[in-house]
């Protein structure tokens, strides 16, 4: 081998060496680069999620707080709340002392001549409640009649709110009873909270 081919074979081996050299150099950097862009993004979401997270446990406490101040404000207006509805129910009952409460699924005794008793029941159906009722009248008289007779409701504040009412052709015998069931039609929406019954046959019969 030639001095010359010695010497160009040792400055290509330095040139190769120089040129991975400066291809890790580069790759060095690149990777240092990327992990700093990694380091300063993790160190941005971190503060941004701890300024976060301190708002949200500061709009927790504002919301216990007013959690507390409502829960409070209730525990006083319940008990005035509830004096007031008695206060209206004793004011209903002297101005309509013939109303009586409505409860419903339970069986109601009616002082009436012929209508013996009357349940009340609720169908819910969305966001309305219907009500029907099945009413029991007795014949426990010597004589024909005819039954009749007349539900009327109220809401809360004595206010007429609904009427069904039953003429029945067909004679009820002595010693007889008969059910009659029907759905409500209301006035206005509204809860019901008293009603009254009208035995019509009682007071056909004693004008007669």
């Amino acid at each position: 081998m030639s001095r010359s081919d010695y010497i160009d074979k040792i400055d290509q081996a330095k040139y190769g060496r120089s040129h991975r050299s400066r291809k890790r150099t580069i790759t060095i950097i690149s990777l240092s680069a990327g992990l700093a862009l990694c380091l300063l993004t993790l160190t941005v979401v971190s503060i941004y999620s701890s300024v976060r997270i301190s708002d949200l446990n500061e709009s927790k406490r504002s919301i216990e707080y007013q959690l507390i101040d409502k829960t409070n404000e209730l525990a006083i207006l319940n008990p005035e709340m509830e004096k007031v509805k008695n206060q209206l129910a004793e004011m209903v009952e002297k101005r309509f002392p013939n109303l009586i409460p409505l409860q419903t699924n339970q069986v109601i005794e009616i002082d009436k001549k012929y209508v013996k008793n009357v349940i009340f029941t609720t169908i819910n159906q969305g966001n309305r409640s219907h009500y029907k009722y099945l009413l029991v009248m007795e014949n426990d008289t010597v004589q024909k009649i005819k039954p009749s007779f007349r539900v009327l409701l109220f809401d809360e504040f004595g206010v007429h709110a609904a009427t069904s009412e039953k003429l029945d052709t067909k004679v009820l015998l002595p010693g007889e009873s008969r059910d009659y069931t029907a759905g409500i039609e209301f006035f206005y929406d509204t809860e019901p909270k008293h009603f009254y019954i009208d035995d019509l046959t009682a007071q056909e019969n004693s004008k007669n």
